[in-house]
């Protein structure tokens, strides 16, 4: 028999096996394909009860949990701005509580003791020492009073940039520097007024009456030392200069200047009359609370603490 390489059975030797055909050729340079478990897996799920296919889904679903909580939670996290971040640590302060848990909370150190030492300052109830000192935020100056007691017996909050805290929490009550106007702080009645128009300070305040039971005091006011919420505002607008303070009558218990009237000159607290805070209404309604001071149970409001002199401050400011 002749054979497709054109040679016989009988001249190919013994032993020697047909030639494959082509298709039977193994492939040169390339490996068989694996097997696929696929059929193996659908055999193996087919096979599954209810109750253990219902089992494997639920571990899947708890597995995956964690990965769809971590994903979750970078997409929401939001970056606190600065104001926010600051409004944070105000609403952790509180008047009368120890130096050193009111400087933990702030996070840093006072940048300066800000009259030098410790001064006397009289009440209608005594007189006490005190010390100022005074700490820089991102977006807020915090001036801390401390007696000599080691206790903070007030403090004062002043906006350092124009985006300002919103949201502080003062004796149960909220306050937004920068948005909120004089007419609309929630003092619950003013019980006193202090303005000056001089050649160092520029500000009005006006101080609440004192609350029942611990006496604290709030006084919210607006203050050239501060950052001025409105580019605009024009500093002829203060009450100071129309209609007038000086003709209303001094509180009787207004608090002394102690020797530092330089610094705080014409800073006097006085008695408004219906008729002054009717007249000064539209006014007080176009300014904007730059600064807040609250003081501790059984402590008024001083001149001293009521506003920022705007030398103290100038090495301190945002541009500086």
């Amino acid at each position: 028999m002749t054979t497709h390489d054109g040679a016989s059975a009988a001249d190919r030797p013994e032993g020697a096996s047909s030639p494959k055909s082509a298709e039977g050729m193994p492939k040169i340079g390339s490996e068989e394909q694996p097997k696929t478990s696929s059929p193996k897996l659908r055999i193996w799920w087919s096979n599954m009860t209810i109750l253990s296919k219902a089992i494997v889904g639920l571990a899947t679903i708890i597995a995956a949990v964690p990965i769809i909580y971590n994903v979750l939670s970078k997409e929401t996290t939001r970056v606190l701005s600065p104001a926010e971040a600051d409004a944070r640590i105000l609403n952790s302060l509180n008047a009368g509580e120890l130096f050193s848990a009111f400087q933990h909370s702030l996070g840093v150190s006072p940048k300066v003791n800000l009259w030098g030492g410790s001064r006397q300052m009289r009440y209608p109830g005594g007189s006490v020492s005190i010390s100022d000192y005074l700490f820089v935020l991102h977006t807020v100056y915090v001036e801390a009073f401390v007696g000599s007691n080691d206790t903070v017996d007030a403090y004062t909050v002043t906006a350092r940039t124009h985006d300002m805290p919103q949201g502080i929490k003062i004796l149960g009550r909220l306050y937004s520097l920068g948005k909120m106007t004089l007419a609309d702080a929630p003092l619950g009645g003013i019980a006193s007024v202090v303005a000056v128009c001089g050649a160092h300070i520029a500000a009005y305040y006006e101080i609440s009456y004192a609350t029942v039971g611990p006496a604290q005091t709030v006084a919210v006011g607006l203050t050239e030392s501060g950052s001025i919420p409105n580019s605009n505002f024009h500093w002829a607008l203060l009450p100071c200069s129309y209609p007038a303070t000086d003709s209303l009558p001094i509180s009787p218990g207004s608090s002394q200047s102690n020797g530092m009237a330089t610094l705080w000159s014409g800073l006097v607290e006085r008695i408004p009359t219906k008729t002054y805070l009717a007249n000064s209404l539209s006014l007080r309604r176009r300014m904007y609370v730059n600064a807040i001071t609250v003081t501790a149970p059984g402590y008024p409001v001083a001149p001293q603490m009521i506003s920022l002199n705007p030398m103290s401050v100038a090495p301190y400011a945002p541009n500086g």
